[in-house]
C-alpha cells in the first residue's frame, strides 16, 4: 500500500471514530459520504486490479495488453524511420525472415483450437530465446541463468532497440497475465502473436537474432540459408601484409593528389593512414570458414562456405575480373573498417 493509500486510511478512520464519539459534532452529509466512496476506491484499485471477477476477466492482463500495444507502435516507427523505403521495408517477402522466435501455421492453428496452450508454448519459447542470446551475440560468454540478468545483458550491448527490448519485456508481462487469466480465448493468443511478429519483423536483413538455417531463404530472394543474421557473426582480423598494403597504396593515392576533390574523404583516408599498425596484428589470417560475400564467419562453418553455390558463385566471378580478393569489407577486432585498396568503403 503507498502512501497515499494509507492517508486515505488514516482519514477514514478517522472519520468513523469522531462519528461514534461525538455524533452531534460530526456529521456524515451525502457530499462527505461521496468523497468517503471515492477515497475507497483509490485504496483498493490494487486489488481491484488483481482480482478475478467470474469468467476470469483480470484486470491486471488489459491493462497490460494496451501498454503492450503502446510498446508495439513505438517499435513500428522505429522500423519506419530506420527505413530507406517504407513499402519495401515492411512488405518484401524477406523481411518474413527467422526472428527471435519461431511462429509457424502449427501455433497460429493451435492459437485457435487451444489459446492457452499456445501461449504457453510462446512464454516458454520466449524465455528460452532470450536467456541463449547473450551468448549466440557474444560468443564465449557464459548463457545467464536467470531471464532478468539476460534481459540487462541485452540493454546494456547495444544490440537491440531500446524500443524493442521495451516490448520484449511488456510482452513477458502480457504472456505471464494472459496465462494467470485462466480465460485467455481465441482473440487472446492472435494478439499476443501479433506482438511477436511486430517484433520478429523489426529485425532489418542481416540483423535477426535466430541464429538457425533459414529454410525459406530462396522464396524470401535471400543470397543464402545465412544472410538473415550473418551481420551478427565475427569478421576475420587483417593480416598484417595486407594492413601494410593498403596503407602504402593510400598514402601514395594521397600524395598524387586523387582525392583533392574530395576534401572530407581524403581526410578520413589520412586519419586512418595516420594510425599505427597495431603491434598484434597477425602475419597470417585463417579465412576458411568466412563467407566471401560478407566478409562474416559463417554459422554453419568451413563445410559450409565450401559447399555454398553462392560463395562459389561469387568467388567465381571475382577471380574472372581478375581481383586477388573479394570487395567486401573487412573489419578488426576493433570494429573498424578498413577500406579496400582503392581507398572506398565497399557494401554489401
Amino acid at each position: 500500500m503507498g502512501w497515499l493509500q494509507r492517508l486515505v486510511v488514516v482519514v477514514l478512520l478517522a472519520c468513523v471514530v469522531g462519528r461514534v464519539l461525538w455524533p452531534d459534532s460530526v456529521s456524515l452529509d451525502g457530499s462527505v459520504l461521496f468523497l468517503m466512496s471515492l477515497a475507497v476506491v483509490i485504496v483498493l484499485a490494487p486489488v481491484l486490479l488483481e482480482a478475478e471477477f467470474p469468467g476470469g476477466t483480470r484486470f491486471k492482463f488489459r491493462e497490460k495488453l494496451d501498454e503492450a500495444e503502446d510498446a508495439e507502435a513505438a517499435v513500428e516507427r522505429r522500423v519506419i524511420e530506420a527505413a530507406p523505403s517504407v513499402d519495401l521495408a515492411l512488405l518484401r517477402p524477406w523481411h518474413r525472415q527467422p526472428g527471435l522466435i519461431i511462429v509457424d501455421d502449427d501455433l497460429r492453428s493451435l492459437a485457435s483450437a487451444q489459446p492457452t496452450a499456445a501461449i504457453g508454448v510462446i512464454r516458454t519459447d520466449l524465455r528460452r530465446a532470450l536467456i541463449a542470446l547473450p551468448a549466440r551475440l557474444s560468443p564465449g560468454r557464459l548463457v545467464p541463468l536467470e531471464l532478468d540478468d539476460a534481459l540487462g545483458v541485452l540493454e546494456e550491448s547495444g544490440r537491440l532497440w531500446p524500443e524493442q527490448m521495451a516490448l520484449i519485456r511488456v510482452l513477458l508481462d502480457v504472456v505471464d497475465q494472459a496465462l494467470l487469466s485462466g480465460d485467455a480465448d481465441e482473440t487472446d493468443a492472435n494478439r499476443i502473436i501479433g506482438l511477436v511478429d511486430t517484433i520478429n519483423l523489426s529485425f532489418p536483413i542481416g540483423y535477426s537474432p535466430n541464429f538457425a538455417p533459414n529454410e525459406d531463404w530462396e522464396d524470401q530472394g535471400l543470397i543464402c540459408e545465412y544472410e538473415h543474421c550473418i551481420e551478427h557473426m565475427p569478421l576475420p582480423d587483417v593480416p598484417r601484409s595486407e594492413r601494410l598494403a593498403w596503407k602504402s597504396n593510400i598514402e601514395s593515392s594521397i600524395a598524387e593528389g586523387r582525392y583533392d576533390d574530395d576534401p572530407a574523404r581524403k581526410a578520413m583516408l589520412a586519419r586512418m593512414t595516420s594510425e599505427p599498425i597495431p603491434e598484434d596484428a597477425p602475419e597470417e589470417v585463417d579465412r576458411r570458414a568466412a563467407c566471401p560475400i560478407f566478409g562474416h564467419f559463417c554459422p554453419g562453418g568451413e563445410e559450409h562456405v565450401r559447399g555454398c553455390g553462392a560463395a562459389n558463385e561469387w568467388t567465381s566471378e571475382v577471380h574472372s575480373r581478375g581481383t586477388d580478393s573479394v570487395e567486401t569489407v573487412e573489419v578488426a577486432e576493433s570494429g573498424e573498417q578498413v577500406p579496400n585498396p582503392e581507398g572506398t568503403l565497399p557494401t554489401r
